[in-house]
């Protein structure tokens, strides 16, 4: 066979791998591309998992709001020189605003806790942890990490967090000694420390097995 043929038949095996129809006039389902072997679907043991600071987290602000509360209307009370006056001119008549100056604290100590649980969260996908921070600020940071970088999930509970449920979950990488990700106020925090535990693993072997291949 000369080098002619040889590069023809080349040619024709090329053509005929990569046609859209084969001779007989099948179409030919397109060839994925090599590279990581893994299922990008999601099965339904990763199915996504939102992580929220619970309501129960907040408790020491609630209880502070409250008691600012009192405090508030009492020295407003007792201290009439604090109020804050100031006139409102409505079509062409003055109105006398009196607003007691403490009113101010305890508004902003309510808004507290729901800027604590509405400015991060956290997400369990398929194959990686999503963490975004800054919801309410001017500043929004998001990074994501794969199941198959880290190698250690503990969580952590002071004798406050144990008495109302709730705790910080601590995902740390091998890139340092200590815990890179921390999320805080969780309710039953060691179910969603399982849960991590559990991608972990399964991504190992994942992972293992393409390697295999």
């Amino acid at each position: 066979m000369s080098a002619s043929d040889r590069d023809n038949n080349a040619k024709d095996d090329y053509s005929r791998e990569h046609a859209s129809i084969d001779e007989l006039g099948r179409p030919i389902e397109p060839k994925e591309p090599e590279g990581d072997k893994r299922i990008d679907k999601c099965p339904d043991s990763h199915k996504h998992v939102f992580l929220n600071r619970h309501w129960r987290s907040q408790t020491v602000w609630i209880v502070a709001y409250l008691i600012c509360c009192f405090f508030a209307i009492v020295l407003s009370q007792s201290m009439p020189g604090l109020d804050l006056a100031f006139d409102i001119d409505i079509l062409g008549n003055a109105y006398l605003v009196e607003m007691p100056l403490l009113g101010i604290v305890p508004p902003i100590l309510l808004a507290r806790p729901f800027f604590l649980i509405y400015d991060e969260f956290a997400e369990l996908a398929c194959h990686h942890l999503r963490v975004a921070s800054g919801l309410c600020s001017l500043r929004k940071i998001e990074y994501r990490i794969a199941y198959e970088d880290m190698v250690r999930v503990s969580v952590e509970q002071t004798l406050l967090a144990r008495i109302l449920k709730i705790g910080t979950l601590c995902i740390g990488t091998a890139v340092r000694d200590h815990s890179e990700i921390k999320i805080e106020g969780l309710a039953n925090p060691q179910y969603y420390a399982s849960l991590i535990t559990g991608h972990i693993d399964e991504a190992r072997i994942s992972l293992k097995s393409v390697h295999r291949e």
